[in-house]
C-alpha cells in the first residue's frame, strides 16, 4: 500500500466482512507499508488507516 497522505505515525486495521478487527498494527514508513496476507481466508476485507488528519477506509479482496 502507498500513500500520498503522510502515515508517519498512524496505524492501520485489517477488518473482515463481518466487522471484525483481524489485525492491527502501527506504520513506521513516511508513505508506504506491506502486509503478509497468505495466512488470511478467501473474502472481502477492509483496511483503516488513522493517522493524526484522518482515517481512510479502502476494501479488499483476497481470492487464492
Amino acid at each position: 500500500f502507498s500513500s500520498d497522505e503522510d502515515l508517519e505515525n498512524a496505524y492501520y486495521e485489517i477488518i473482515d466482512i463481518f466487522g471484525s478487527m483481524v489485525y492491527t498494527n502501527t506504520i513506521s514508513q513516511r508513505n508506504e507499508f506491506s502486509l503478509n496476507l497468505s495466512f488470511y481466508s478467501d473474502g472481502l476485507y477492509f483496511i483503516r488507516i488513522t493517522t493524526r488528519d484522518k482515517i481512510i477506509s479502502q476494501p479488499f479482496l483476497i481470492q487464492k
